[in-house]
């Protein structure tokens, strides 16, 4: 059916309820508006018809490009506070500049957030869980990048079922810095608590500095509100959150002090000297040890571990005395089999807070890869276990994590992730975290390992089983799309498939599934050209950047919050909530895209489709100015590469009484032959070469948008595969037709009303 005539439906039949101020947004492509619907869209104005052509839980986390994690309800409150604010259309909306975790079709990266938005929630979500574990509850109209045979496909949160497969990252790509300080770390809980031994050379520079800014120590110490003997009397120590102002006022490098400063007075006089400044694998494995099998008192610092192995006891007690030279572990006692190791220590007792490991250890995921994987290395020997079940005809082997907290369990998840380990969170009684693929257990026992020689000798076991085992299992199936282009392969190299696997007919005929391992192999034993795009696009498909998901459970949930949340991150406009899969955030394809890439009357000269393989000859329609001639109040051209453009567009546009059209460019990966990450360039370079100018007309009057500094139209061209075949007399008349068409617009805006029965 026609769009237009759809919109006109909808619209006598909400007037005819008794509704006033009716509304309708209509989003069609090249059929339902250039070819068939042309005639539908030229009887919708002419009876006026009014219409428009054309969020996420605040509890739901995202994923910074640091690593840190955070509410998307609280990034945006706290943006919002900031400012600049705007509203439009009961959506508020503020520039902000960070990075967040997103997909650009091929990887998973950092991409910069270049706005977020708050609007008044809807009585009803949808909310999503996974075979993973992973739950994101969202608005109905948010979109969720789901696998089809056609390859990945947007999809309604509304319209998602159990069964559909979701993209999800295997590995969370963050952008690590060093190892973090200890005396950093500690700051906010000790910062008044505990005196700082400076060195003396350390000291009389601080002093100099000091004098230098203020005139006096005894002024300094009024200016910064410090206790002014901590300065002049030369044994004194000074408190770590008056150093920290000290270094701050005066410019002094805190990363000098941190890594010169290694002596700590704590409560009682008592002194605690640091073996190394900074956090290093051996304590962030006696982290990981306390996270699994620790307790934690805040009144008298008390830190114990508890557990029947010695192995693990002996490990403790030579990290801890290397660790903290001058306390000793002050309690043993054994019970049962039990051993508790006790010890009264206020910096290990901050660092256990700072981090959160019996919270929430969502700072442990900032860490480089080496620490991270040392705490997991911790955790796993404290309380995981590597399990090998005999089925008879098979071993199936797993990994585990188990905990009592659904939250620790949730982060354990995606500390895996960062190292690109395939994890489940299950809830029996308590809530383990499975690692299932062999692939992901044999990235387990290289990257994390253990210490513990009875989990060695199991990891062995393990790693003898599947020397043997060439199935894969859960995570390791690869997007139904590979099928098709393994076809496509097997006609354009002249291959019969059953020469090269026995299987491979039935898997191209859509009725046998497909490991990514298996379609490694398929594809190593075609005789294919390596630099062919078909070959590139497969391997993108079938690489460890992420895996298929299946969606177990789709749910209407009420929303009861005030608000839901949005964000707009730069070039994809994808991100990827709580690291669990892919959502979309924020239509002229110049083909129909999804009917197999045939012609259509908004083709434009030159281009290649299925139907016309040597190149369109003819001319697309001037949809905006055919539009215009039936006399509506407010016509536009947009490109999804200017979205402030489009969307002043469409808020302008739903302003004006009566029925408007706006032409928006939204360019096709698959269709015009490029690569998915140049969606918004392509988008940008058809307005910056001229190619798709941004105008409005208003009331029959002409105004240009935007004119930007021009870039030469063969940029815009040689990214798309569909002019592959242009011959440089083409280019040449395209450049001519676009320069023509530009003078005629600056002609036509400088007329003022050129429609006038507009």
């Amino acid at each position: 059916m026609a769009a237009a005539a759809a919109a006109s439906g909808a619209v006598e039949g909400l007037k005819a309820l008794g509704k006033k101020d009716v509304q309708v947004v209509v989003w069609a492509g090249d059929g339902g508006t250039v070819d068939i619907g042309i005639q539908a869209l030229s009887g919708a104005f002419e009876r006026n018809q009014d219409f428009i052509y054309v969020c996420l839980h605040p509890d739901t986390e995202i994923v910074l490009g640091d690593g840190s994690i955070i509410k998307i309800g609280d990034f945006v409150d706290e943006a919002l506070q900031k400012g600049p604010t705007s509203i439009k259309s009961g959506i508020e909306s503020v520039p902000v500049e960070v990075y967040i975790l997103s997909w650009d079709g091929n990887r998973f990266l950092s991409k910069r957030v270049i706005y977020a938005q708050r609007k008044a929630a809807p009585k009803e979500m949808i909310k999503v869980i996974t075979s993973s574990g992973s739950a994101i509850t969202l608005t109905k109209e948010h979109k969720v990048l789901i696998d089809s045979p056609e390859g990945p496909i947007w999809k309604k949160a509304e319209e998602l079922k159990s069964g559909d497969m979701v993209f999800a990252p295997r590995k969370i790509n963050v952008a690590t810095n060093e190892p973090p300080y200890i005396l950093d770390l500690i700051l906010e809980a000790l910062g008044e608590k505990v005196g700082i031994q400076v060195p003396v050379g350390l000291k009389k520079e601080l002093k100099d500095r000091l004098m230098n800014e203020f005139g006096t120590l005894k002024e300094a110490a009024a200016k910064l509100k410090i206790k002014l003997w901590q300065l002049t009397e030369r044994s004194r120590p000074i408190t770590l959150a008056d150093l920290k102002k000290i270094c701050d006022s005066t410019g002094y490098s805190w990363a000098e002090v941190c890594e010169k400063v290694d002596t700590i007075l704590v409560k009682g006089g008592s002194k605690l000297t640091l073996a190394k400044p900074t956090l290093n694998e051996d304590l962030c494995y006696l982290l990981g040890l306390l996270a699994a099998e620790g307790s934690f008192d805040k009144k008298s610092y008390r830190v114990t571990f508890v557990s029947k192995e010695q192995v693990l006891l002996d490990e403790f007690r030579r990290i801890y005395e290397e660790a903290f030279r001058g306390r000793d572990i002050l309690v043993v006692a054994s019970d049962g089999g039990v051993t508790y190791y006790t010890v009264s220590n206020p910096i290990l007792w901050a660092l256990s807070k700072a981090l959160g490991i019996k919270s929430d250890p969502k700072r442990v995921l900032k860490l480089p890869d080496d620490l991270l994987a040392s705490f997991i290395q911790g955790f796993f020997d404290g309380d995981g276990c590597a399990a090998v079940s005999d089925r008879g005809y098979k071993k199936e082997v797993r990994i585990i994590l188990s905990t009592t907290n659904k939250l620790i369990g949730k982060r354990l998840k995606m500390m895996l992730q960062r190292l690109g380990i395939a994890s489940s969170m299950l809830h029996e009684r308590r809530y383990n975290v499975i690692v299932y693929s062999n692939e992901d257990v044999l990235n387990f026992i290289a990257r994390v390992g253990t210490r513990n020689p009875n989990k060695m000798a199991r990891f062995e076991e393990i790693g003898r089983i599947l020397e043997r085992k060439s199935r894969d299992r859960k995570f390791d199936l690869a997007p139904a799309v590979c099928a098709r282009i393994l076809g496509e392969l097997c006609s354009k190299y002249n291959v019969t498939p059953s020469v090269v696997d026995k299987n491979l007919a039935q898997i191209i005929k859509g009725s046998r599934k497909m490991t990514k391992r298996k379609c490694h192999e398929i594809l190593s034993k075609l005789p294919i050209n390596e630099e062919d795009p078909l070959v590139k696009k497969l391997k993108a498909f079938i690489s460890d950047e992420f895996y298929l998901d299946e969606i177990k459970i789709v749910k209407k949930v009420k929303a009861n919050v005030k608000h839901v949340y949005d964000v707009t991150v730069e070039d994809t406009h994808v991100f990827v909530p709580e690291g669990a899969f892919v959502i979309s955030n924020c239509y002229d394809n110049e083909a129909y895209m999804n009917t197999g890439i045939q012609k259509s009357g908004s083709t434009p000269f030159g281009a290649w489709t299925t139907t016309t393989p040597k190149g369109r000859i003819g001319m697309k329609k001037n949809m905006p100015f055919i539009v215009a001639s039936h006399g509506a109040p407010y016509v536009a051209t947009a490109s999804i590469g200017y979205p402030l453009d489009l969307a002043n567009k469409i808020e302008k546009a739903k302003g004006i009484e009566g029925p408007k059209y706006i032409h928006i460019l939204a360019p096709c990966p698959p269709g015009w032959r490029f690569p998915m990450d140049k969606t918004i360039k392509i988008g940008k370079l058809a307005v910056d070469t001229y190619i798709w100018p941004l105008y409005e007309i208003e009331d029959g009057k002409l105004r240009l948008t935007m004119k930007p500094k021009r870039v030469p139209v063969e940029e815009y061209l040689r990214l798309q595969g569909r002019f592959r075949n242009l011959s440089s007399e083409d280019i040449e008349r395209i450049k001519q037709m676009v320069d023509e068409q530009w003078e005629i617009l600056l002609r036509l805006e400088a007329v003022g009303k050129i429609f006038p029965w507009a």
